[in-house]
Formats: C-alpha cells, sequence, structure tokens
C-alpha cells in the first residue's frame, strides 16, 4: 500500500526549487542563514516535506523564518499575504500540518 504523505522524486525536486527560489527571494526573512544547509536538513528528512507541500498546493508560501539554535531546526511559516481561500477547512483533515515546522517536530506556533 503506497504512502499517501510520501512525495516522489519528481515533486520533492520541484518542491525543492520552489522553496529555494522563495528563500532567495525572500532573504530579510532569514538574516544569517544559508540555503546548502537548509537543504541538507530537508534531505536529511524527507519526511518533513510533505506538510511544507501541502501548504505550497493549498496557496500558501512556505520560507524558513527562524534556526532554533537550541535545537538545531529550521522554522518554516506559511508567508502567503493572506489564508489561502478553503484552508480552515483542509487543515482539518491534515494531522500533523502546522504552519510552523520545524525539521525535527511540528510546532504549533502559529494557527491556520
Amino acid at each position: 500500500m503506497e504512502n499517501k504523505r510520501h512525495l516522489s522524486t519528481e515533486q520533492r525536486e520541484e518542491l525543492a526549487q520552489i522553496l529555494k527560489a522563495r528563500f532567495e527571494q525572500n532573504s530579510n526573512r532569514h538574516n544569517g542563514m544559508e540555503w546548502p544547509n537548509v537543504q541538507a536538513k530537508l534531505e536529511a528528512k524527507p519526511e518533513k516535506l510533505w506538510p511544507l507541500h501541502e501548504m505550497e498546493t493549498t496557496g500558501g508560501e512556505p520560507d524558513v523564518v527562524g534556526y532554533d539554535e537550541k535545537t538545531g531546526e529550521y522554522i518554516f511559516y506559511d508567508c502567503s499575504a493572506e489564508s489561502p481561500r478553503g484552508r480552515f477547512r483542509e487543515a482539518e483533515g491534515m494531522e500533523g500540518c502546522c504552519i510552523a515546522l520545524s525539521l525535527n517536530n511540528c510546532n504549533y506556533s502559529a494557527s491556520w
């Protein structure tokens, strides 16, 4: 049985390109951070791409907004200007998904 929360290689590569472009276009959100370090964390924990992919496919704009020195985790928020239409209803069915996503744990530090 196929895992519905698993991204294909093509999906991972496409998402990585989108995230990298957004990272480069919005450097003010992550001063002092470098994309190769973020990318290495994402590649080491591909299961953490699922919530980012879901944010992206529902009209969100996930981007790196912080780094937790204690845990060594990068934190992603949905940085879209507005909550995408239908997001509240869709979020109910997305267990384990959140706006603030660290690469080791899922932190619910922002609400839909």
